[in-house]
């Protein structure tokens, strides 16, 4: 029996492009993922009548051992975050100061800017993972959801 070669539009088994590769490559990022904390990944901040106020990007590596993050027997939150309603403006986004999560307990502490005083964001989870609360900053203080993106 003669092998054939594989037609020009199709890659041949386990070569670049090919189908099994890029199984193989989303089963690697499924992988990696699944390491990954529940915190991890974008989330919005609304206030009460539904505006999005903040968007987050948090980074959960899970627990130790945390190849990836920066103290992998030590791992922690981190994240950077963005103001939607100001998408030019050069202090509209930055990284995050500190976060934290105690059990149904997450702070996060960020500043928007230079001369700024530091926002503080206290929330607390309900049963469905949706995290509600307060945000604090710039002498007010403001009830707030915080959700999946």
């Amino acid at each position: 029996m003669l092998a054939t070669a594989p037609a020009a539009d199709q890659a041949a088994p386990g070569a670049p492009g090919s189908d099994d590769q890029a199984g193989a490559v989303y089963a690697a990022f499924d992988a990696a993922e699944a390491l990954q904390g529940p915190l991890d990944g974008l989330w919005r901040l609304d206030d009460a009548a539904g505006r999005t106020l903040f968007v987050f990007d948090l980074v959960d590596p899970g627990g130790p051992p945390a190849p990836l993050a920066a103290h992998p027997d030590h791992p922690g939150l981190e994240g950077a975050w963005r103001d939607p309603s100001r998408p030019r403006a050069p202090d509209a986004s930055g990284v995050i100061d500190s976060v934290s999560r105690a059990g149904a307990q997450l702070s996060i502490r960020f500043v928007q800017g230079p001369r700024r005083a530091p926002m503080m964001l206290t929330l607390t989870a309900d049963p469905q993972g949706r995290w509600s609360g307060e945000l604090a900053g710039d002498g007010a203080r403001q009830a707030v959801v915080m959700r999946r993106l």
